[in-house]
């Protein structure tokens, strides 16, 4: 995906049986909601379920590391505390699987609303 040639991530558990490790749909969210990590780093949120996201950054990011992450979705601003659980690097583009850890019940309906029903 992406031609992405080199991927480190954190250790996370086997998927359930006979499906997949994803909890929640993905929705497709390029150009539609944009992420602020701090410190200026800023990211192209790729697709988006309650659960996590994938993001595209230009730098990389440690698997492993948590971030308080500012998501601007539809006009509103949720704030999600998150997990790197995977990167992918190529030249100087880097996509980092995302998981939410804590997030409010408010922050949470901001991206349900986004996502739509599932």
């Amino acid at each position: 995906m992406f031609g992405f040639s080199k991927q480190t991530k954190v250790k996370s558990p086997p998927p359930p049986v006979g499906g997949t490790r994803r909890r929640h749909p993905r929705v497709d969210a390029l150009g539609r909601v944009f992420a602020s990590l701090g410190g200026g780093q800023e990211g192209s949120v790729i697709n988006i379920s309650l659960c996590g996201l994938l993001l595209r950054v230009k730098r990389g990011l440690t698997p492993g590391s948590s971030y308080f992450i500012n998501l601007l979705i539809l006009g509103q601003v949720a704030v999600v505390e998150a997990l790197v659980v995977r990167l992918l690097t190529r030249n100087d583009d880097y996509m980092a699987g995302i998981e939410f850890v804590r997030l409010s019940n408010q922050d949470r309906e901001t991206i349900h609303s986004f996502i739509g029903p599932v």
